[in-house]
């Protein structure tokens, strides 16, 4: 039986162990893959109708290998809704390098999916912008059960 290919707008259920997770598939990069954007909220039970859900803001936005979790069942898709119009552009990130030996990063660059531009240190407005970084699905998991954002990273 061939595999349904993913479309933007699909929303994924992941489960963790704080209860059903929810994401958007929103974007794919040449480079980086699929961007997904996680959803607020951890659920006893698949909502009848994840539609209300999927228009809420989003928890945090990253890199990550939908077409392969779907594939290993470690996620599946429940429904396909229209991106909400705060995501369908396609978002400003942040990247740096960590200091092997401090664990944070110096230099910063921004980067709109195309081209990057060195701004050195962040303001505390562009802390909030997402890191740019691809997680496999035990990451994606740590962070949807952390309720990571990428404000409050120690990087």
């Amino acid at each position: 039986m061939a595999r349904k290919a993913l479309r933007v707008g699909d929303v994924i259920e992941i489960e963790t162990p704080r209860g059903l997770a929810y994401a958007q598939y929103t974007h794919e990069n040449v480079k980086y893959g699929s961007l997904i954007r996680v959803l607020p909220g951890f659920h006893e039970s698949r909502p009848r109708d994840v539609a209300p859900l999927a228009a809420l803001p989003s928890a945090f936005v990253v890199f990550y290998p939908v077409g392969a979790a779907v594939a290993q069942s470690v996620a599946c898709v429940v429904m396909n809704v229209p991106v909400p119009a705060h995501a369908r552009d396609f978002p400003l990130f942040r990247a740096g390098t960590r200091d092997p030996r401090t664990k944070r990063v110096r230099e910063w660059w921004l980067w709109d999916g195309q081209r990057s531009w060195q701004v050195g240190s962040i303001t505390s407005e562009q802390r909030k912008l997402p890191i740019r970084m691809i997680v496999n699905h035990n990451a994606l998991v740590h962070l949807i059960t952390t309720e990571w954002t990428p404000e409050r990273d120690q990087q």
